[in-house]
């Protein structure tokens, strides 16, 4: 109130000065007539808006005959937007057309005072279009600070699916932005979301749970050979990252060498693990990786209303018709299959030379495998005491190629060594236990970083590699 007081018998003094010098030629009736475009006008949304003066306060003045120096604010409206301009005015008086304003710059930030909201219906159709159904709004307005403005609009939310359920509150938040007013243009504001940069959704206060703890079982579709692939787990919990505990096998057909003998092989389940991503319907998904001795690994991906299963290979997508038993949770319509959703692969995009065969076999998984299910330690090794113990070819054999590639390459692991290959420097990345500093050509050029033992069971491995024409054999 005293800066205001203050301000108002500054603005009558100026005012007087103004009156009284230039010939009263000058004064703040002129001033507001010589105001250029670039203060008056504005756009709002893309749209160029002529805004009225509703008041001119004077905060300081330097006065002559024919040039003024003025410090201003400068308050305008419109059917939309409120706002004050602080402006610094140099003008100057024509012999044709008077006083005008030769240049301006702004002092401060321009100031809105009240906005016109955005429209509520084009929010809620963003938000649908973020895949939810059922949103019930709780509150919504703008809020004006000193600088910007926001408007925000929350909701709530309770929407089942087959296999998901979000259930909680989800904030909407777009912010005004403003490009401020110069003597090069007029000021340009736009909400966010509808007319600039994209909103924000605070989705902290929801949460998405996934209720796929049941029996899955899967068949593959249209298999490559007879019999084909077949899987079935029971699932007991559903805890992101862990280790899920459940029961079941995968049934792998048996080969005699590279022949398929017609038969099955029965490997036992070994974990889950379970991930997931995204905060909406429309991008949340889980991943659900099912783990067995000797067997390649078989990854379950969940929208919140489809399943499809695929097997992590080397040839490419190997997918399965997949259903849960509805023993418990969302997943209980045993009619959903794979066949009605997106059938994600998890194999590489890169596809080597050497794997030229159309069939899908035990040698070409993509996961490491333990040798033994006894063997298996924390830190998934898949040879725990190649550094100790001569492995027989018998024991390593019932690896898959890319098994072998593993226990071969986790020996010098263990000692540093860089890889080249994309797929086994990832794998290999992922473990805690590993640090990769030493290339190929550092490593080689260390005498005896590997000892007898080490070297014997590389050497074997390689062997077997070789005659399986293994895509992943070391640079000669």
């Amino acid at each position: 109130m005293k800066r205001m007081c203050v301000l108002a018998m500054l603005a009558t003094m100026i005012s007087l000065a103004l009156a009284g010098c230039g010939g009263g030629g000058f004064n703040e009736a002129a001033l507001k007539d010589a105001l250029p475009e670039s203060i008056t006008t504005c756009y709002f949304n893309d749209e160029l808006k002529t805004q009225t003066v509703s008041n001119i306060e004077v905060v300081k003045a330097d006065v002559s005959d024919d040039e003024q120096y003025v410090r201003c604010e400068i308050a305008l409206k419109d059917d939309d937007l409120e706002r004050c301009v602080y402006a610094d005015l140099n003008l100057k008086k024509y012999e044709k057309g008077g006083w005008q304003v030769d240049y301006w710059q702004p002092y401060e930030k321009d100031h809105v005072i009240s906005v016109k909201e955005p429209d509520g219906s084009a929010v809620d159709a963003y938000m649908a279009s973020l895949g939810y159904s059922s949103l019930q709004t709780t509150s919504e307005g703008s809020v004006e600070y000193e600088d910007f403005a926001t408007y925000t609009k929350s909701y709530s939310v309770n929407e089942s699916y087959q296999y998901a359920t979000f259930s909680g509150n989800v904030i909407y938040t777009m912010e005004l932005i403003e490009y401020g007013a110069s003597n090069e243009g007029p000021a340009r504001y736009a909400w966010e979301g509808q007319y600039a940069r994209s909103p924000e959704v605070d989705y902290s206060g929801l949460s998405c749970n996934w209720d796929i703890s049941t029996q899955w079982t899967g068949v593959e579709i249209n298999p490559k050979q007879d019999p084909p692939y077949r899987f079935e787990v029971s699932l007991n919990s559903m805890t992101e990252g862990e280790n899920l505990e459940g029961s079941g096998k995968l049934q792998f057909p048996a080969y005699d060498g590279f022949t398929p003998l017609g038969r099955y092989g029965d490997y036992d389940f070994v974990s889950a693990r379970l991930s997931t991503e995204g905060s909406s319907p429309s991008d949340a998904a889980a991943t659900l990786s099912l783990s067995f001795v000797y067997g390649p690994a078989v990854i379950l991906r969940f929208t919140p209303d489809s399943v499809s299963a695929t097997q992590d290979t080397i040839n490419g997508e190997l997918a399965f018709d997949v259903t849960g038993d509805g023993s418990s949770g969302s997943g209980s319509d045993s009619s959903t299959s794979s066949s009605g959703g997106s059938q994600e692969s998890t194999s590489s995009s890169t596809e080597k030379s050497e794997s030229t065969s159309t069939s899908t076999t035990a040698q070409k998984t993509k996961k490491a495998l333990v040798i033994e299910p006894d063997q298996t330690d924390a830190d998934g090794y898949v040879l725990p005491m190649s550094a100790t113990r001569l492995y027989t070819r018998d024991e390593v054999e019932g690896l898959s190629t890319w098994g072998l590639a593993i226990a071969r390459n986790e020996i010098p692991a263990r000692h540093g060594l860089k890889f080249d290959i994309d797929e086994i420097a990832d794998y290999f990345a992922a473990k805690d236990w590993y640090k990769g500093k030493l290339t190929r050509k550092e490593f080689r050029s260390i005498v005896g970083i590997l000892n007898t033992t080490e070297e014997a069971n590389v050497a074997m491995i390689l062997e077997i590699e070789k005659e399986r024409k293994s895509p992943w054999l070391p640079p000669e």
